[in-house]
């Protein structure tokens, strides 16, 4: 919702004289639930009005200057600020989840629109940021709380998988040295190498969890990356008689291409596991307000327990790791998108992925 202005003005916003414009504010926002702050092209906050302040717990004090990179956390990546100046330095309209900092050092996700204020010569005088925090979206305060966790996660336990992954390897070139005889040794080795296998997938998963790298953001093809990470997992759905369909539009956004090709992997793992054989996968995409949105379809056998599919560690799988989705979940947040399990029976399993434009 934007903040109602008595001034009417249009995007971008174009008020003047700037006094002018803070009285309306002051008058005529103050009893809104939408907090709203006034800063100059450097940063400096000139206005705050009285919900921002409730809310936050900041104010402005006579002779201290308080500036935009102090009420946003220090978890938005470089990348997302350049963009965003980038973005309202050249005269366009910032809308996007921005993680704010209050005073007392808690961290909110909040919807929020930057737009410009310009002089009669048409030059960028300030911007005005507005924000709702009557109406917080669970699905985006849970966000941070789960990159928070991860990040926990990848501080108490990389050292220790460093270590056991060590040892590990160790162990399967030893493992591979073997030459078992008999047919019992042959049916051992057999279960041994399936563990190996899967506590190697274990570490590989962990580590990607754990990772807590900035992301490295460049132009990407969504049909391309999708395409690349199908050639990974060709051999199993050749083996399980799976057909594979990309009918996503050529997309072009911004993202980082190792991390995506991990997301996509993932869920055409997670599919693959559902599917016994002689089944269907199926990825399709459309445009929708902000959002590219992205579909992928499954016939496999369904998933129970929607609550809990992208908790880390969660799985009803006998051979799964329960890492799968909770490293799609995490990939898909960094780039500030949703992902929702929408439909899921025998048969049919849709997941939707809100990625922004």
């Amino acid at each position: 919702m934007q903040a109602k202005i008595s001034l009417k003005p249009v995007n971008p916003l174009r008020i003047f004289p700037l006094n002018q414009y803070i009285n309306n504010l002051s008058l005529d926002i103050n009893t809104k639930s939408e907090a709203v702050i006034l800063m100059d092209k450097q940063g400096n906050i000139e206005y705050i009005n009285h919900v921002f302040c409730e809310d936050s717990g900041f104010k402005l004090e006579k002779g201290k200057c308080l500036n935009f990179r102090e009420i946003v956390s220090e978890k938005i990546t470089q990348n997302t600020l350049l963009r965003l100046w980038n973005t309202i330095l050249s005269g366009k309209e910032w809308k996007d989840i921005l993680h704010f900092k209050k005073r007392n050092g808690d961290v909110e996700v909040s919807m929020t629109t930057i737009s410009p204020i310009y002089n009669k010569s048409g030059g960028i005088t300030h911007f005005i940021i507005t924000k709702n925090v009557s109406t917080e979206n669970a699905e985006q305060g849970q966000k941070i709380n789960n990159l928070i966790k991860y990040s926990y996660f990848g501080n108490i336990f990389c050292s220790l998988m460093h270590e056991l992954k060590s040892h590990f390897a160790l162990i399967k070139m030893n493992f591979n040295l073997l030459q078992p005889k008999s047919v019992e040794e042959i049916n051992i080795c057999s279960i041994i190498g399936r563990d190996l296998e899967r506590i190697n997938k274990l570490f590989s998963n962990f580590s990607q969890l754990s990772k807590d790298k900035e992301l490295e953001l460049i132009d990407l093809n969504v049909r391309d990356v999708i395409d690349y990470s199908y050639t990974s997992v060709e051999p199993l759905l050749r083996d399980k008689k799976i057909s594979f369909i990309n009918n996503v539009e050529p997309l072009i956004i911004k993202g980082d291409y190792q991390k995506l090709k991990c997301l996509f992997k993932n869920l055409l793992n997670n599919s693959i596991d559902a599917i016994e054989e002689n089944g269907e996968i199926k990825i399709w995409s459309k445009k929708a307000n902000d959002y590219h949105l992205i579909y992928f379809k499954d016939n496999g056998s369904g998933i129970k327990n929607y609550d809990k599919i992208f908790e880390p560690f969660y799985t009803t799988k006998s051979n799964g790791t329960g890492l799968g989705l909770a490293i799609v979940k995490k990939i898909i947040e960094e780039h500030n998108g949703v992902i929702n399990l929408i439909k899921s029976k025998k048969g049919e399993t849709i997941f939707e992925i809100k990625y922004p434009l």
